[in-house]
């Protein structure tokens, strides 16, 4: 599988926090999450919409504040050549 370099230029947390009050995470706040479905440099474009399920919960101040499950949604905004790795070809 090629790997691809993705930049997330904006977050969606949706059904986060449904009926309560909403919730600022510091920028650059690490998600753990699994991808809906494969991104690959072949394939995947510049604007490219992707979903993803939290893996872990995110928690601020000692308390959950986006639940594991929680579906994450964002777009690709820039893709790396794949690189080729270190090893002799056969």
């Amino acid at each position: 599988m090629k790997q691809l370099l993705v930049l997330i230029s904006a977050i969606l947390l949706s059904g986060a926090a449904i009926g309560q009050d909403s919730v600022s995470l510091p920028a650059g706040t690490m998600l753990n999450v699994k991808l809906d479905k494969t991104l690959a440099t072949l394939t995947s474009r510049d604007g490219d919409p992707f979903s993803a399920r939290v893996t872990q919960a995110v928690l601020l101040g000692g308390k959950s504040v986006v639940p594991v499950g929680a579906t994450i949604e964002g777009r690709v905004t820039r893709i790396s050549q794949p690189r080729r790795i270190e090893g002799s070809q056969p």
